[in-house]
């Protein structure tokens, strides 16, 4: 319907439009115009699509594109870009595109323009986190040295199927996602997902220290655990460290022994094993070998001065020499004896006879007893008996010694009137007057008896 009288029209849309001309004279032709106008600029935006979906191969990267294709107008074309973070571009394609709103638009040689939108999406970041199991202890393994531990892999974000690499202490290297059965040290995962793109994460299983037990007995003089032989006393003190707590006890001994007890109270000497069992079930054994001293034993010598006696007939001359064995040094001695007798020497000297008695006793207190009975012979003893009166000028006097007492065997010194008179224990023949014997024993011991031979007078005749 437009209707003009202008030899020019504008600003008019594309279609048939039909001008008469009509001169002075009335005289008119008739010409017929087709204005055609360009198609309309069409854009077509295609980005690269990765697997998984998304436009970028991972989280804040760029590795995205855009094909644009554009139709219709009058080319060329004028292009402008628009992008995230202030991008802007002036080539028809795209490429290394981050995440985002990305919006295009075209000017064609007639100033004709098209817009076009697109958003490019990436995936959510690949992300790993990796927990270790934990012990009562809270450490990663039960046990020191044990290989029971545990990490649990978890992954989010990324385009799955995913793949998994670790890496350990001692080359350890696995694919599995969790693991078991593992000894301490660090575990580091890399998980890449089907792009390439890659996530790490670290795990550390701790392990209990190891179970350290000190074990400490008393001590009594000369280094031994019980102060006496065969005593009951020793006590033992037991320490433990690392390992998880709480513990429990299990000790062995000598003769069957065992306990469950911590520290020991009363025990003898032998060798001991203990076992520790922690609150895991994890164990350290062992042992401590509790000495303790020999038998404390006294023996003795006594002086000899001959035919089985201790002392002599001279007395006090006899002697105690002691031995002493076991026990812990030094040693205190006690003696008691006849008449009062005591003293604290180990050897004793000048003795009389009876019986003597020794208390030992060692530094720990120990002490043993033994007992000693020094005998000596008795004095010599002796009965004379003489013959009757003999006559006057006569030799038929006899002495009768009878000896007892003293040791061994006796020698007989006889003197008389006219000086020694023999050495026999009996005298006969003998003439009138006084004889004196000394009688000695195999001890040295002597004694001296006398004798008279009595004379009569002459005998005389009265008429």
């Amino acid at each position: 319907g437009l209707i003009g009288t202008s030899d020019i029209i504008q600003d008019i849309p594309a279609g048939t439009y039909e001008l008469i001309l009509t001169d002075d004279n009335g005289c008119s032709g008739l010409s017929t115009f087709e204005l055609v106008e360009a198609d309309p600029i069409a854009i077509g935006l295609l980005p690269y699509q990765y697997p998984g979906g998304a436009n970028t191969t991972c989280n804040a990267t760029l590795t995205g594109s855009i094909d644009a294709t554009i139709v219709g107008g009058v080319g060329p074309y004028t292009l402008d870009w628009q992008g995230p973070g202030g991008y802007t571009a002036t080539q028809e394609d795209l490429t290394d595109l981050g995440a985002g709103a990305y919006a295009l638009l075209v000017t064609d040689l007639v100033g004709c323009t098209g817009t076009a939108n697109i958003t490019l999406t990436e995936p959510q970041p690949l992300t790993s986190s990796a927990v270790t199991g934990s012990s009562s202890g809270g450490s990663g393994l039960d046990c020191n040295g044990a290989q029971d531990g545990t990490i649990d892999l978890s992954i989010a974000g990324g385009p799955a199927p995913y793949q998994v690499i670790w890496t350990g202490p001692d080359g350890f290297g696995s694919t599995s996602t969790d693991l078991a059965g593992l000894s301490s040290g660090t575990y580091t995962a890399t998980i890449s997902d089907i792009n390439g793109c890659t996530s790490s994460t670290s795990a550390t299983i701790t392990a209990p220290n190891a179970i350290q037990i000190t074990l400490s007995a008393t001590e009594y003089s000369g280094g031994f655990h019980v102060p006496c032989f065969g005593s009951s006393a020793a006590v033992v003190q037991t320490t433990v460290n690392g390992g998880t707590a709480d513990y429990s006890y299990s000790w062995s001994g000598p003769n069957g022994f065992t306990s469950t007890a911590a520290t020991l109270n009363g025990v003898v000497a032998g060798n001991y094993t203990l076992t520790v069992t922690d609150a895991n079930g994890c164990t350290a054994t062992t042992g401590i070998t509790l000495l303790q001293p020999n038998v404390l034993a006294a023996s003795g010598t006594v002086s000899a001065t001959g035919n089985g006696f201790e002392v002599s007939c001279l007395g006090n001359d006899g002697a105690i020499s002691i031995g002493m064995t076991g026990g812990s040094l030094p040693y205190q001695f006690d003696w008691n004896g006849p008449n009062g007798f005591a003293s604290s020497l180990e050897d004793l000297s000048g003795l009389g006879t009876g019986a003597y008695d020794l208390i030992v006793e060692d530094n720990n207190g120990c002490s043993t007893s033994i007992g000693f009975v020094l005998t000596g012979p008795a004095p010599i003893s002796g009965s004379v008996t003489t013959s009757s009166v003999i006559c006057t000028g006569n030799s038929d006097g006899t002495i009768d010694l009878e000896v007892a007492g003293g040791s061994g065997v006796y020698s007989y010194a006889w003197t008389g009137p006219s000086g020694p008179a023999g050495s026999s224990q009996d005298l006969s023949g003998l003439a009138g007057g006084s004889y004196t014997v000394v009688v000695s024993d195999d001890g040295n011991c002597s004694a001296t008896f006398s004798a008279d031979i009595i004379v009569s007078g002459a005998m005389s005749a009265v008429r």
